[in-house]
């Protein structure tokens, strides 16, 4: 295998979606160019179903948010599934997506964002919506074993040098509560043919004791509309933080 090389793991910027609009009118525009018109209508379609089940309906919103128009106690809607269907189950589209947020060395701050905007409006804004207002606090496990604190993981198919280990979700972040699985994405198996490349996993964990009111970072839990349920994922992605990363460990090659 390669000798694994060292960069800076990038965070992405923030985004502005309520202070701007979008470049495309609706989410099958943005969408249906990476997936195509066949699966986003076959998405919307298994995405009504999975929407009426129990596990979606315990999704409400957590706040009023006037920027969002977000109100307590509303459902996740269609376009929330939609966007979490999509970004789990469409790796070339979830890789354009996230690279979206870091740009071009040679661009500006601004013209990343205007950038992001034009091509990713509604995914963005709708993910952001999911995780914000419908994703739960990050101190249990939304699993039918009982509550109990979460440890979860971050696999990275390169030896990222970290500038903090407070974790920050300026892009959307997938985790999972498997390290095997953490593990599998910390091997780039896609360059298999010059000798994969290994990285790291990063273990995360509360910042606070687990039953503190402290912990305000919010994850959606995606297994119940992901097509990779087995990958046990938590999706991050919001500015309110209180996870630190609490160790890391090298994938040997």
């Amino acid at each position: 295998a390669r000798e694994p090389s060292n960069v800076e793991y990038q965070t992405g910027l923030r985004m502005y979606y309520h202070q701007t609009g979008p470049g495309f009118g609706c989410l099958y525009e943005e969408v249906s160019a990476y997936v195509g018109e066949e699966l986003f209508y076959r998405g919307i379609s298994e995405c009504k179903k999975k929407i009426q089940t129990e596990q979606a309906t315990s999704h409400t919103s957590n706040a009023n948010n006037d920027h969002y128009q977000a109100r307590f106690g509303h459902h996740l809607g269609i376009e929330h599934a939609l966007a979490l269907f999509f970004y789990c189950g469409n790796t070339m589209l979830c890789e354009e997506f996230r690279k979206s947020y870091r740009g071009e060395l040679d661009q500006t701050d601004e013209e990343i964002r205007q950038n992001h905007y034009q091509k990713f409006y509604w995914l963005g804004r709708f993910l952001y919506e999911a995780v914000e207002f419908f994703g739960k606090p990050n101190v249990t496990q939304h699993k039918s074993n009982g509550q109990k604190r979460l440890t979860i993981y971050v696999g990275v198919s390169k030896r990222v040098l970290l500038r903090s280990i407070q974790a920050e979700f300026f892009q959307p972040t997938s985790t999972t509560s498997s390290l095997d699985i953490a593990m599998g994405f910390a091997t780039d198996l896609g360059n298999a043919h010059n000798g994969a490349q290994y990285g790291v996993v990063m273990e995360l964990k509360n910042q606070y004791k687990h039953n503190s009111s402290y912990n305000v970072t919010r994850s959606h839990w995606s297994p119940w509309i992901s097509p990779y349920a087995h990958e046990d994922e938590y999706l991050f992605y919001g500015y309110t933080n209180s996870i630190v990363v609490s160790n890391i460990m090298i994938h040997t090659y």
